[in-house]
């Protein structure tokens, strides 16, 4: 894979290719696939995504050498400018997107006592486009999150794996599993829905994943 991809903080200027990557994963993961984005939805997620995280500076995307296309992505937040549901314009056209940033909401309602206070970065969203499948993407990708927040002097990495593969990779480099939330059991906050009831095997749940972080050195 070596000279083939290039990884590098994500700017602005990349903005057109994240909107690519981004309306890939509203169309193909499996919880927003389930609750079929209305194209008003999709445009007010990508939006928000764009302008929020972007200019955090912690993002990063891997980079197809050469046709400099962006391949695949961690789309990442700061402890203290994490995602959250009031940062999106909703209202009442927008049912689907306020199930899904409610679930998101409940991923995450362990968080503070898990990190007790330790700064972290927390993995929003991790997306490949499948053009680029089997060459080790997903791989670098985790391997990329833990060196910028190394690098950037955080002590944790936080993500929900939303399918069983990626609970596999979470696992794969280190980092532990709880809080598991299964989609035939879930009930949206304030519906009461059972929203996920669509989503096939093998995709069973959602579980918070973290990871803490010693040195750089300590992985070699």
């Amino acid at each position: 894979m070596e000279g083939q991809f290039s990884t590098r903080l994500l700017a602005v200027e990349d903005s057109a290719e994240i909107r690519k990557l981004l309306l890939f994963y509203l169309n193909e993961e499996v919880t927003a696939k389930c609750l079929q984005f209305t194209d008003t939805e999709k445009n007010i997620f990508i939006d928000t995504c764009i302008k929020f995280l972007v200019p955090q500076s912690v993002s990063f995307g891997v980079f197809d050498v050469q046709s400099n296309t962006l391949c695949a992505c961690v789309l990442v937040t700061k402890w203290n400018k994490y995602f959250h549901p009031e940062i999106f314009t909703t209202g009442e056209n927008t049912p689907s997107l306020d199930k899904m940033l409610r679930f998101d909401e409940f991923m995450l309602k362990h968080l503070p006592k898990i990190v007790d206070k330790r700064p972290y970065l927390n993995g929003e969203i991790i997306i490949a486009n499948p053009k680029y499948q089997r060459r080790g993407l997903a791989m670098l990708l985790m391997r990329t999150l833990e060196d910028v927040a190394l690098e950037k002097n955080f002590e944790m990495i936080t993500v929900v794996a939303n399918t069983n593969k990626s609970k596999e990779l979470a696992k794969k480099v280190g980092f532990k599993l709880c809080n598991e939330v299964l989609y035939s059991e879930y009930k949206d906050t304030v519906t009461g829905e059972v929203i996920f009831k669509d989503i096939q095997p093998p995709h069973t749940g959602a579980v918070f994943c973290y990871k803490v972080l010693s040195s750089k050195w300590s992985r070699l």
